[in-house]
């Protein structure tokens, strides 16, 4: 079960769009999938206070940084680098992935999404938790 941070619910509560990055599930890489199967999917995956906000979920590639470990899913997948046509690189190279990008959209949205970010924090079916030192994003 994923967890949102206080910055991203704030974020909400302004009326802002936001985007999370799910890692995917298994069943979805390599193949075609509906976007609907991937909603529902994404629907399971929060509280049903967020899940209510979700509108849309797909495939999307992105890039990650593994050299700057901030804790939470950044320190277990990798950083999300926003652009990728100016990122620098420090340390290591960046990692293609992809990732099943959600949108949030609060009841009267007055933006867009600003960036893809990984939510706060997230509970393993094992019970293994997974989350921001800061909790911020």
């Amino acid at each position: 079960m994923y967890s949102l941070s206080n910055k991203q619910f704030a974020s909400l509560g302004r009326g802002e769009k936001i985007k999370v990055a799910l890692p995917p599930p298994d069943w979805a890489m390599g193949s075609l999938i509906a976007e609907a199967t991937l909603l529902a999917w994404s629907k399971k995956q929060f509280r049903k206070d967020v899940c209510s906000l979700i509108v849309s979920a797909k495939l999307e590639s992105i890039w990650i940084d593994c050299a700057n470990p901030k804790g939470g899913l950044t320190e277990y997948y990798g950083g999300i680098i926003p652009d990728i046509l100016n990122w620098s690189e420090n340390a290591m190279r960046p990692i293609p992935t992809t990732v099943v990008a959600v949108e949030l959209c609060p009841s009267h949205p007055v933006s867009e999404a600003k960036k893809l970010c990984w939510p706060m924090s997230w509970v393993s079916p094992l019970g293994y938790i997974y989350e921001s030192a800061k909790g911020d994003w």
